[in-house]
């Protein structure tokens, strides 16, 4: 029996080659992969890569079947499991040369407008995740919006509100400030539907911080007052209170008040979150001193 297990990559290469012969390429890739992970646990790190680009390859195949079959929202996330296939696999050169199955794939789905009627949403984020990370920042909020606004309408709360999240980081890191604290306070409310009150709480003080940044203190005051609910609401009492009532303070212009209640916490968040909060206090310094 143990060495029946122990030789169970072996049956899996088989069947994968099998796949293979009968056209179920998306069977065999995740045959190779499995293989890709035995080879990855036993440390033989050559043969965990080979495998693991015979996934890639196997995927590029059922890619292009997807393609055949005009399903091109599945042939898209397959290009790019393909792509970090090849990736992960140590072989840049098979990834550059495929990538750009990826982008003719979202042209085509850009020309339908059928972003809108994806079957799968949570594989669609990959290709929101595959944008993002090659700073293709404006695709990937594309991306994110329209994967949002679907699951939003189909009451998938929580993947909606992971998705607003992913939308804002993209209009934060390009600058956006407005449309980041828009996309945040979104996220919170879907949060706070599914009574995730501390995410919904840490998501308000997000979107009222990047509102100070883009100059909508009222709004601002909006986003720290529904920070503070979700905060009562939750029962939480430490650190996301005191944030809330920082937002609530910077919104007022409160500033000296606001840099004394910010001076308590602000050790306990990392650094780029600090830099966001430090950010505000300079915004509003300077307006007063223009």
């Amino acid at each position: 029996m143990a060495q029946l297990a122990f030789n169970a990559h072996l049956e899996w290469i088989r069947n994968a080659e099998k796949a293979e012969r009968e056209g179920d390429h998306e069977s065999a890739a995740r045959l190779y992969l499995h293989v890709s992970a035995y080879y990855g646990i036993a440390k033989d790190e050559p043969n965990r890569k080979n495998f693991i680009i015979k996934s890639g390859s196997s995927l590029l195949k059922a890619g292009e079947a997807c393609l055949t079959q005009n399903d091109v929202p599945k042939a898209i996330v397959h290009f790019i499991r393909a792509v970090n296939s090849f990736r992960d696999g140590g072989d840049e050169e098979l990834a550059e040369l495929h990538k750009g199955r990826i982008g003719e794939c979202y042209a085509q789905l850009r020309i339908g407008d059928s972003l809108k009627s994806l079957g799968d949403l949570r594989e669609m984020k990959a290709v929101g995740d595959h944008f993002a990370g090659r700073n293709e920042l404006e695709t990937a909020a594309e991306v994110f919006q329209l994967l949002a606004e679907r699951a939003r309408a189909e009451e998938r709360h929580v993947l909606a509100a992971g998705l607003y999240r992913d939308f804002g980081d993209c209009h934060r890191s390009m600058g956006n400030h407005k449309a980041a604290a828009r996309s945040y306070g979104s996220a919170a409310d879907m949060f706070l539907l599914c009574d995730n009150f501390f995410e919904a709480a840490r998501h308000y003080c997000e979107s009222s911080f990047q509102h100070v940044l883009g100059g909508e203190l009222q709004e601002a005051s909006v986003m720290a007052a529904k920070a503070g609910f979700a905060c009562d609401a939750g029962k939480i009492d430490v650190i996301l209170n005191d944030l809330s009532e920082v937002c609530t303070l910077l919104s007022q212009r409160s500033l000296d008040e606001a840099e004394a209640r910010w001076s308590k916490i602000r050790r306990k968040f990392k650094k780029s979150y600090v830099d966001m909060v430090d950010s505000c206090f300079r915004t509003l310094y300077a307006q007063e001193t223009s």
